[in-house]
């Protein structure tokens, strides 16, 4: 399991999400004519250390989760879903998280804020999006 579909994987299992976007959550490509709001995770970048025996196992990845939608007002409902309320093994987002992800498990010792970006494309899409990053440290394969 790569880090990005671990990331979608916590994601559809957080009621709030869901009750905004359904299953419209999507790793790497946004579909063209999918129905918003939506979610769109990608790994933008990611550290795997090393030493002379090989790798570590640990990894620190930078995630990028964009939240899609018509209005500012549906895309900060959704942001502040995915967001939730930075509690640790308990919170109810991704802000915080830590603990076990998906089959096989993927061990997420923490999700940390990184960086925000609100954005409009005034063209042909008119569309919304906040784009949120977070690094994420893991155990597992890449």
């Amino acid at each position: 399991m790569t880090v990005d579909t671990a990331i979608r994987a916590r994601l559809l299992t957080l009621t709030p999400v869901t009750d905004l976007v359904n299953q419209r959550i999507f790793t790497v490509i946004l579909p063209q004519g999918v129905t918003l709001p939506a979610i769109r995770v990608s790994r933008i970048g990611q550290d795997e250390p090393m030493h002379l025996r090989g790798p570590i196992n640990a990894f620190r990845a930078r995630v990028q989760v964009d939240s899609v939608g018509l209005t500012k007002a549906q895309v900060d409902a959704v942001d502040a879903a995915v967001q939730g309320d930075g509690l640790g093994s308990n919170a109810t987002g991704l802000k915080g998280f830590k603990g076990t992800i998906g089959s096989p498990p993927m061990t997420i010792h923490a999700i940390i804020p990184a960086d925000v970006r609100d954005l409009y494309d005034p063209e042909e899409l008119r569309q919304y999006k906040v784009s949120r990053e977070f690094f994420v440290t893991f155990e597992g394969t890449i």
